[in-house]
């Protein structure tokens, strides 16, 4: 049995191509990484602060909250420069 292709996947990837991917691209860049990276940056704060309480209340410095959501900030900062290449796009 031969196969034949009906060009539906063809089809569906044009039209991903054209439009729906940059229009995707658009939106994730100008709107979901700049609120993610907003409210990472107000949990960092908040983490910072805590951080500094727990320091002068009893003396020790615990940085490994600070920390991690400072990294996670920095990835999602970055992000829009690495993730569509990781992605294929």
């Amino acid at each position: 049995m031969r196969y034949i292709p009906l060009g539906i996947a063809d089809a569906l990837k044009q039209i991903l191509d054209n439009s729906i991917k940059s229009e995707f691209m658009g939106v994730v860049n100008d709107f979901v990484l700049p609120i993610a990276s907003a409210v990472l940056l107000v949990v960092l704060i908040v983490q910072i602060i805590r951080c500094w309480r727990d320091y002068r209340d009893h003396g020790e410095i615990d940085y490994v909250k600070p920390l991690i959501v400072g990294v996670c900030l920095a990835l999602c900062i970055g992000a829009n420069v690495y993730m569509w290449a990781i992605i294929g796009w």
